[in-house]
């Protein structure tokens, strides 16, 4: 598992489903970054973990790039779990900016395409959907953005 969607890497792609039921893969969004985050209904570090990325000033500087042309950042949150009504009914909860969705045919899991030890878990890619930070802290994606370019 280890080996898998390392650093510099293209990180697998997987289909996820949307509350309108429309499904979509994961590389075929478009955005210069994209933070992926794998996250549960109920996890009470997972919403603290929300909070904190929706008041992140880095990422809503970030998110402040977005045009209708360009979308420098998009948040793709995942729920890996089975438990689709529990997922639903935390959806007004979420940031409406982000992408949420779940995992119809739980691929994610039974395939093991990801890592994930805890949720939250947290990936930042690239355009190409190649991972910058693997597993990491939203201390580091704000770093990242924070940097000059």
């Amino acid at each position: 598992m280890v080996m898998k969607n390392r650093v510099g890497e293209t990180a697998n792609d997987f289909s996820y489903t949307l509350a309108s039921g429309e499904s979509q893969r994961m590389h075929s969004i478009k955005s210069e970054y994209l933070v992926l985050m794998f996250s549960n209904p109920g996890c009470s570090t997972c919403t603290s973990v929300t909070d904190a990325l929706t008041k992140s000033a880095t990422l809503n500087e970030a998110f402040s790039m977005n045009s209708p042309t360009r979308t420098m950042i998009a948040i793709l949150t995942v729920y890996p779990d089975a438990d689709i009504d529990e997922w639903r009914s935390h959806l007004p909860q979420m940031p409406a900016i982000w992408i949420h969705s779940y995992d119809k045919e739980t691929t994610i899991t039974k395939q093991k395409l990801y890592d994930i030890k805890a949720i939250p878990t947290l990936y930042l890619l690239d355009k190409d959907k190649k991972v910058i930070l693997k597993d990491t802290s939203i201390e580091a994606i704000e770093a990242f953005f924070a940097k000059p370019n």
